[in-house]
């Protein structure tokens, strides 16, 4: 009996335990410097910083023009605040604007309650759509992958994101851990691939995730019909 009732205190421990290490939680506040690359040449770099505030965090991205594109000036900044749920973030609201000569502005606002997504882009009306857990700007799907896989739990395997000429799906594979040479050292990583449905264009979006930097990208490609068109690498990662 005694035996018994150890191994149903020892399973609800297990339980408990697992239960508690599959919870994703916020992540912390850190700032990745990126440079962004075209054909081999350095285009510009990019700043993502989170940081937690009273009552959840933001994570910017700022974009400045190197080399031939500084000509440009600063190319753009992207602004997502989340709330923390208890169980990971959620995002409230999604703001990316590119400054002159540039005019694109986006901004989207989360509604939980009402399962709404309400999203501007421009001087264009605005658009209500039907909000789950698959519809997310690109910043708030990097929050949910990053919490997701800090916790141990799986990467989504669908993505929706609200752009201006519509929604445009993105399926996304796991390929598999690989180790690899980055500016902060060797890295072992996870490899994931997102690929845009339908169409002809062949969109791909390759990432490989750091577990040693806080799971962030530490490299990440674009291309298009198997030909790279751009890519980022971190170049470096501090903590306040």
């Amino acid at each position: 009996m005694k035996s018994r009732m150890r191994l149903r205190v020892s399973l609800a421990l297990a339980a408990l335990a697992l239960t508690a290490a599959s919870v994703a939680e916020p992540l912390p506040e850190w700032s990745a410097r990126y440079a962004l690359q075209t054909r081999g040449v350095t285009v510009a770099s990019a700043l993502l910083q989170n940081r937690h505030e009273t009552n959840g965090s933001t994570l910017t991205l700022r974009v400045e023009g190197g080399g031939v594109s500084g000509f440009l000036g600063e190319l753009g900044r992207a602004e997502l605040f989340s709330v923390d749920t208890g169980d990971g973030s959620r995002p409230l609201s999604f703001m990316v604007h590119a400054n002159p000569p540039f005019t694109a502005a986006t901004t989207l606002s989360y509604d939980w309650g009402a399962a709404q997504l309400i999203a501007r882009h421009g001087d264009r009306l605005p658009e209500t759509l039907a909000l789950d857990d698959t519809l997310a700007d690109p910043m708030a799907f990097l929050v949910r992958l990053l919490e997701a896989r800090r916790a141990g739990i799986a990467a989504p395997t669908l993505l929706r994101v609200p752009y201006a000429d519509g929604v445009k799906e993105y399926r996304i594979q796991a390929l598999g851990e690989e180790n690899l040479d980055t500016v902060l050292g060797q890295r072992q990583t996870e490899k994931y691939e997102l690929a845009r449905s339908g169409g002809g264009n062949k969109v791909r979006i390759t990432v490989w995730l750091s577990p040693e930097d806080d799971w962030l990208p530490v490299l990440g490609v674009r291309s298009r019909k198997q030909v790279e068109k751009a890519r980022v690498q971190l170049e470096a990662l501090s903590h306040p």
